[in-house]
């Protein structure tokens, strides 16, 4: 889009403080992940203890890179990642992301599965758990080309069905036209309680 993404502004708030405040209603301790020539402008909105910089060292590129470098920071946690872009995020999308791990242990990953795209996950709204991380970092897997969303890296994986209708709530603003042309107005909140099986099934 020509800038950062996460610092764009939506409705008051920067894209970064949308997504977090969505992952906190889901009862989540959140950090941002950050290029260390972000770091000036992110402490502008966010605490430095919640900030975890790129490990530049490690040998895997694109948007991986943050969660590598969380799980070398803290490699006993499971990490639920979402795109600073997914700002028409609902909770209980992400909720429902929750329970499938709590109710279904022994997967490495829980990926949402777009319904626009039979067979497409959605790697940027799910939960890594710490194996899947060390074995994503042990076999230093490049994951900039999320065709490889579709691979065998998520052979141990929990697939969350979202259904069309809650599709619109993984939506990414990958440029400026799609942005204009197709942000929502609506409030997931009170959208999600007027039809409560939405979600996901």
């Amino acid at each position: 889009m020509g800038s950062d993404k996460g610092l764009r502004e939506h409705k008051g708030k920067i894209w970064a403080q949308i997504v977090s405040s969505v992952m906190q209603q889901a009862g989540l301790d959140v950090y941002i992940s950050i290029r260390e020539e972000q770091t000036a402008a992110y402490q502008k909105y966010f605490s430095p203890d919640k900030l975890i910089t790129d490990n530049t060292q490690l040998a895997i590129d694109g948007p991986m890179t943050g969660l590598v470098s969380a799980h070398e920071k803290f490699p006993e946690n499971d990490w639920l990642t979402l795109a600073c872009d997914m700002i028409d995020m609902d909770r209980l999308i992400l909720m429902s992301l929750i329970t499938a791990y709590a109710s279904e242990p022994g997967f490495y990953f829980y990926i949402t599965g777009n319904p626009q795209d039979k067979g497409r996950y959605e790697p940027l709204c799910a939960i890594y758990t710490s194996r899947g991380l060390s074995r994503i970092s042990a076999k230093k897997i490049d994951l900039h080309d999320f065709s490889l969303a579709r691979s065998a890296l998520f052979d141990n994986c929990y697939i969350l069905h979202i259904t069309r209708n809650a599709g619109r709530f993984l939506k990414n603003y990958n440029t400026e036209k799609e942005y204009q042309n197709h942000k929502t107005e609506i409030d997931p909140d009170v959208d999600a309680k007027n039809d409560p099986d939405q979600a996901a099934t």
